[in-house]
């Protein structure tokens, strides 16, 4: 079987080559056009609500996939090292997404990576419904209510449309809440995931 690669891809790769997580799980894998290109780098996993589906990643892709709903992933707390999902969130109407993230929150240990449309650069205007049965989330409010830190948060266009891409780390110890005085720098430095940059002040 011959399936076409998608333009996000590559965003997803560089991703897993940089943070080399021993097993992935992709939520809403779909037939598995992103996992195949994974299976070399990192044991891969997938669900995805549709069971024929499923059947076709079975055969396509050397990983385990499941017929699952993304408000709830059928794994135990802290499994995976990393958990993605990429061009699936935007095909939800918002009361489904928080469950969502919050699952996927729930099951990774380390990271977690979300590649979503979220509308055209070609639109003046993002609107809340850019095209049929697609919405455009606030990634940035929903991921606001987890215990994580933001690595990397920035929009890619692919052909006329625009992803955002966001890298988020799971905090897994408690943070320190007394006031501790830490002198400002002035310097900047570059945080750097693969070919991937993003500016610290």
């Amino acid at each position: 079987m011959s399936i076409q690669k998608s333009p996000e891809v590559d965003v997803i790769v560089d991703f897993v080559q940089s943070l080399k997580p021993r097993e992935t799980l992709e939520v809403g894998s779909n037939f598995s056009r992103e996992l195949k290109f994974l299976e070399k780098l990192t044991k891969i996993y997938g669900i995805d609500k549709d069971a024929e589906k499923i059947k076709v990643a079975q055969t396509y892709a050397k990983g385990i996939f499941k017929v699952a709903d993304a408000s709830f992933i059928p794994y135990r707390s802290n499994r995976f090292d990393l958990v993605y999902t990429s061009g699936v969130l935007c095909h939800n109407p918002a009361e489904k997404i928080a469950d969502y993230i919050n699952e996927m929150f729930r099951v990774s240990k380390k990271y977690i990576l979300i590649v979503e449309y979220v509308g055209s650069h070609l639109s003046k205007n993002i609107v809340g419904n850019c095209k049929q049965n697609t919405w455009v989330h606030d990634y940035d409010l929903l991921v606001s209510k987890l215990d994580v830190i933001i690595k990397y948060n920035q929009k890619k266009f692919f052909g006329t449309d625009c992803f955002q891409v966001v890298l988020l780390e799971k905090v897994l110890q408690p943070r320190i809440t007394q006031n501790v005085f830490i002198e400002p720098k002035a310097s900047r430095f570059m945080l750097k995931l693969g070919k991937y940059k993003m500016e610290i002040k």
